[in-house]
């Protein structure tokens, strides 16, 4: 029988964080991340990760793990969650995967093979809880600008700056948004209200392209942020856990 994972998605934006401390703190799980920008160290503002005050002594990894300057594959995270995955097993704890990043998640569940050409089979090799979060787009559209306001108040232009000033972004890192959209205007091309708009415009869109995938590539149970409590994301949990006991 396939041991149990239990994986939280959803767009940028939509609440993933709060929830995921509130599921690991009742369960007494880690935290996995499985965002492909999280992983460097000093994209802090721009890619919303998580703050050690957020994390509220719950143990997280795969964050600040390389710096800007290296190339992080699909297949480094794979290898790298499977073994975090199997310290977890050895602890006594269920696996916990929180993210966005579809493909990540989804090779990672489905253990492709990247030396045979992404083929895999059609089944997950986990026994695999995937909640997934959405809200209404216009109000997600909503929290997607008050969010990327909210980055440029604590400090995105200086972050970005720093990191441009310090490191040349590798292939992965330099298609971050919320870094890429600096570069016109650092070179006075673009003011800063333009650079702002854009990195609302490409988050917008990117939002879409994630609940795209998600609901094509992975068998999501889905919440409604504004309409489902996180009663009822407890006891789908609970009516998991106890499956097969």
């Amino acid at each position: 029988m396939n041991k149990k994972i239990i994986v939280l998605v959803g767009p940028t934006a939509v609440g993933k964080t709060a929830l995921s401390i509130d599921i690991a703190k009742k369960y007494d799980l880690e935290v996995i991340s499985g965002d492909s920008m999280q992983i460097y160290k000093g994209m802090d503002i721009g890619t919303g990760k998580i703050t050690e005050s957020e994390m509220d002594g719950v143990n997280h990894y795969m964050i600040d793990v390389i710096t800007p300057e290296e190339i992080y594959s699909v297949a480094e995270f794979q290898r790298d969650v499977k073994s975090l995955i199997d310290e977890s097993y050895a602890k006594g704890k269920i696996p916990f995967i929180v993210g966005g990043t579809g493909f990540y998640i989804q090779a990672l569940l489905y253990e492709f093979e990247f030396d045979k050409d992404n083929e895999t089979d059609t089944d997950i090799k986990y026994d695999a809880l995937v909640i997934g979060l959405n809200r209404d787009r216009a109000k997600l559209y909503e929290a997607i600008n008050a969010r990327v306001e909210e980055m440029f108040e604590a400090g995105l232009e200086n972050e970005v700056k720093k990191l441009f000033d310090n490191y040349t972004f590798g292939l992965t890192a330099s298609g971050a948004i919320g870094y890429k959209e600096f570069i016109p205007y650092f070179e006075g091309s673009l003011t800063l209200e333009e650079v702002k708009e854009n990195i609302q415009k490409n988050s917008r869109n990117y939002a879409k392209r994630q609940l795209t995938y998600f609901r094509n590539k992975l068998p999501v149970i889905w919440f409604d942020t504004d309409e489902d409590r996180k009663e009822d994301v407890f006891k789908t949990i609970d009516q998991f856990l106890e499956k097969n006991i």
